[in-house]
């Protein structure tokens, strides 16, 4: 195997799993903004911000990715077991991801997860 099928399948298992927000509290995003404005400094979070993606806009792959979902998911009390880290990002240092910004070649991965994604994945305790 070379490329992107060489990467191991990475799942995020160590985070505890809280309860989910109860059905009468809704959703504060100003916390997510908060949360993306510290791992992001150089961009603006709020309701009128663009749908940016982590990997493709963020520029967050590898072991960035890693632990941005595992705080997400502690911070957010969010399921994240089941997401496959290795289907959505390239890994930190990865020949291919580097050479895909290069050349701006089309995309052989899903889709990172969207600002959107985060906020459906707070709203449902379960990201993926």
């Amino acid at each position: 195997m070379t490329g992107l099928d060489a990467c191991p399948m990475v799942e995020i298992s160590e985070v505890p799993v809280q309860a989910d927000l109860g059905e009468s509290e809704l959703p504060d995003f100003e916390t997510l903004y908060l949360f993306l404005a510290e791992w992001f400094p150089e961009r603006e979070f709020n309701d009128g911000s663009p749908n940016w993606r982590l990997e493709e806009d963020l520029d967050c792959y590898g072991d960035d990715a890693y632990d941005l979902l595992a705080r997400f998911s502690e911070q957010f009390h969010v399921d994240v077991a089941g997401f496959d880290l290795s289907a959505h990002f390239a890994q930190e240092g990865h020949l291919a991801f580097v050479l895909r910004k290069l050349f701006r070649r089309k995309r052989e991965l899903k889709p990172s997860p969207s600002i959107r994604d985060l906020k459906h994945a707070i709203e449902t305790g379960k990201l993926g």
